[in-house]
This record gives structure tokens, sequence and C-alpha cells, in this order.
């Protein structure tokens, strides 16, 4: 039977990432031709997906888990704080969300056995420096949200 192993699976993103950069570059500057920048994109993804090393490929795998990580933190985060700061909350209960959510996020990321602990610790590090930064700037902030709202009437 056929196994869906995560070599492959980064072997096919790989495959679809330099194609999509291949054809979008070869279409913009040397040819304008669909079948020949699709002939030549393909070549090119093929021999980039079947000639990666395993170590080259681990890195990749770490990179976009990563990258993967950040954005499943920082969305929220960048949400929670426009919703937080657009609205009409005391300091003192944006200050303790604040704390809740450093709290959260940083018991998360150490249940989390997917990384390196020097990763973890770098992604925690900010994590708590941000909650920190936010809780002494909160009233900075919150007039600088009100400036903005009362420009906009």
């Amino acid at each position: 039977m056929f196994d869906l192993s995560n070599d492959l699976l980064i072997r096919v993103l790989i495959f679809l990432v330099i194609f999509a950069m291949t054809i979008q570059i070869l279409r913009k500057t040397l040819f304008q031709d669909k079948i020949i920048s699709g002939i030549i994109a393909l070549t090119v993804a093929l021999m980039g997906a079947f000639y990666i090393s395993y170590s080259q490929l681990e890195f990749i795998i770490q990179t976009y888990g990563i990258g993967g990580i950040i954005i499943l933190i920082f969305v929220p985060f960048l949400i929670a704080f426009f919703f937080i700061y657009s609205s009409n909350i005391t300091g003192v209960l944006r200050k303790m969300f604040w704390i809740f959510y450093g709290i959260v996020t940083f018991v998360i990321l150490q249940k989390n056995n997917t990384f390196s602990s020097d990763t973890l610790t770098g992604i925690s590090l900010l994590i708590i420096f941000l909650t920190i930064a936010i809780i002494f700037f909160d009233k900075s902030i919150q007039s600088q949200f009100n400036t903005i709202k009362n420009l906009k009437k």
C-alpha cells in the first residue's frame, strides 16, 4: 500500500512551492508562452523535490513547523489585542486578560514536544516579554486607540 509519510508530504509541498514560484517567475520575465514555462517549471520542481537531501528536508520541516506555531500563537494575539483595546474595558481587566493570555500561551507551549527546547525557550521568552510590555504600556496603547477612534469620527 502507499504510505503517506511526513517525508513524502514535505516533498510534495516543496514540489508545489518550487513549481508555483518558477512558473510565475518564468511567465513574468522570460517566456510569455504558458506551455514552455510550464514544462521548464515542472522540470525544475521535479529535480528540486527529488534531489533534496534528508538533512535539508529536516530543516524545512522544522522551519515550517516553527512558522506554523508562531502563526497559531500571534494571530489570536493580534485579534485579542484589537478587540481588547477597541472596547471600553477598564485598565485592570485589560491587564488581567493579558496576564491570563500570557500564562495560557506559555503553558500550551510547554506541553508541546514537537520542537527543541531552544526554540520553545525563545518563543516563550518572546511571549513573556510581550505580555510584560503590554501591561506596562497599557495606558499609552489605550490612549492611542482612543485617539485613532476619535479621529475617525
